[in-house]
C-alpha cells in the first residue's frame, strides 16, 4: 500500500517536473531560433539563405531526428547507397533551413509585380486564374505541392487581393508556433491551424 502511494507520488512528481522541463526547453529553443533568425535578417536575403543552408547541412546530422530521416530514406530507397542516403538527408536539412529563413524575407523574396517591365525573382503563371477567383463571391479551395517554398501560394493570393485563409500545421513548440503564426499572418491573410 505504501509502495503504491510512493510510486504514484513519484509518477506525479515526474509528470509535473517533466512538463516544466519540456516547457523550458521549448522556450529556450524558440528564443535561440528567434535570435538566429534576427541575426540572419541583418544579411542580404541570398546571403542569409545560403548561410542557413550551409549551417543546417553541418548541424542537422548531429540532431537525433537525422537518424530517423536516414532510416526512413533507407526504407523508401533500398537501392540507394549509404552515401546517397546521407546526401539526401543533408539536402533535407539545407532545404528546411532555407524554408525557415525565407519566412523572415517573404516581403523581399515575393517581388512579383504584374506591371513591372522585367521579371523579378518570383514568376507567377496562371494570373488569369487568380484574377477570376478574386472576382467571384463563392469560396474556392486551392492546393499546392510541398515543392520549393509552398508558402508562396497564400502570399501570391493575398497579393492579388484574394480573401484567403491558409491551413497550416503549427510546430510542436508553442513559442515557435506563436512566432511563425504572427510572421505568416502579416503576409498571408488569415491562418487556420490544421491540428
Amino acid at each position: 500500500m505504501v509502495g503504491n502511494a510512493l510510486r504514484k507520488a513519484r509518477r506525479d512528481f515526474m509528470f509535473r517536473y517533466g512538463l516544466r522541463l519540456r516547457q523550458m526547453e521549448h522556450w529556450l529553443v524558440a528564443r535561440l531560433a528567434m535570435v538566429l533568425l534576427s541575426l540572419l535578417r541583418l544579411l542580404p536575403p541570398d546571403s542569409a539563405l545560403n548561410f542557413a543552408d550551409r549551417a543546417a547541412r553541418r548541424v542537422g546530422p548531429l540532431v537525433g531526428r537525422h537518424r530517423v530521416a536516414v532510416n526512413n530514406l533507407r526504407l523508401a530507397y533500398p537501392q540507394k547507397s549509404d552515401a546517397e542516403i546521407e546526401a539526401i538527408a543533408r539536402d533535407m536539412w539545407g532545404n528546411m533551413a532555407r524554408l525557415a529563413a525565407e519566412y523572415i524575407f517573404l516581403d523581399a523574396l515575393f517581388d512579383f509585380d504584374p506591371d513591372a517591365a522585367k521579371p523579378g525573382r518570383v514568376e507567377v503563371r496562371g494570373i488569369d486564374h487568380f484574377v477570376a477567383i478574386a472576382g467571384e463571391e463563392k469560396p474556392h479551395i486551392l492546393f499546392t505541392g510541398h515543392l520549393g517554398n509552398f508558402e508562396l501560394l497564400p502570399v501570391a493570393a493575398a497579393t492579388f487581393g484574394m480573401n484567403i485563409t491558409a491551413l497550416f500545421r503549427p510546430p510542436n513548440n508553442p513559442y515557435l508556433a506563436d512566432y511563425i503564426h504572427s510572421t505568416r499572418r502579416s503576409s498571408m491573410g488569415a491562418l487556420l491551424p490544421s491540428a
